[in-house]
């Protein structure tokens, strides 16, 4: 019998596999000898996972002594992080001192 974690780990590999196909869902499964409503379960949690992944945290933005705003901000592969302002996008390594001034 398989722990949670190496479950998991091949679980992820299936996943990985299924996106890679062609196939449907149910043919894929039905091909693999896997259930249906596993693959489901599988395919929805790790979804839920990208996306809060990728869901901005927020930093406040501060003009001298006062609190403007809360902007969103989202970390990047490796140490980047990006902050957006409108249509703006500005894009920077998490160990810059980066100060934003509005006139």
């Amino acid at each position: 019998m398989l722990n949670k974690e190496e479950n998991e780990k091949i679980w992820r590999e299936r996943v990985t596999e299924y996106r890679a196909s062609t196939k449907t869902q149910k043919e894929w499964c039905k091909e693999n000898n896997f259930k249906y409503t596993t693959l489901r379960y599988w395919l929805e949690k790790i979804s839920k996972e990208q996306a809060k992944k990728e869901m901005p945290e927020w930093i406040d933005l501060e003009v001298g002594e006062n609190k403007v705003a809360k902007m969103p901000v989202k970390k990047l592969d490796g140490n980047i992080i990006e902050i957006s302002i409108g249509r703006a996008i500005i894009t920077f390594p998490v160990t810059a001192e980066v100060k934003i001034n509005i006139c």
